[in-house]
């Protein structure tokens, strides 16, 4: 136990990221929905296959995401490489694919949360009548 404490601090991981990272669909090649709090493996397997029609999950890299919540309370996460949640570009075209994909998820409202590599929030953005992103405190 003593052996893992140690593991799991040095990694930086996130806590509540790695709590909520116990239940996956796997849509091969290393892209995989995880769910929790409310979200249903249904719920994730809907994800997932509109990030295929998008284009998201698309064979090439291993990618992970979330979902949680129920439909109207939906979280989605998203994890990018040092400071893309501050590139307007990478911003933009994520407002794009929830845009896309929010129908397949319960619909709107929608939050958006950007994690860096260690699985901590840098952005969160939401979808309802418009788009708006703030930064993490």
């Amino acid at each position: 136990l003593g052996a893992f404490a140690i593991w799991f601090l040095s990694t930086g991981i996130s806590p509540k990221a790695l709590l909520d990272s116990q239940e996956s669909v796997d849509f091969g090649h290393g892209q995989q929905v995880f769910y929790s709090r409310g979200a249903s493996r249904d719920a994730a397997q809907d994800f997932g296959e509109a990030l295929t029609r998008g284009r998201y999950f698309d064979g090439t890299v291993a990618t992970e995401v979330w979902i949680a919540g129920e439909p109207g309370r939906r979280e989605i996460s998203f994890v990018g490489a040092e400071g893309v949640w501050d590139d307007p570009v990478n911003v933009d075209y994520m407002h794009e694919l929830t845009e896309y994909i929010v129908a397949d998820i319960g619909g709107k409202p929608v939050t958006v949360l950007l994690l860096d590599e260690r699985l901590y929030e840098k952005k969160r953005c939401r979808l309802d009548t418009g788009w708006t992103c703030s930064p993490t405190p």
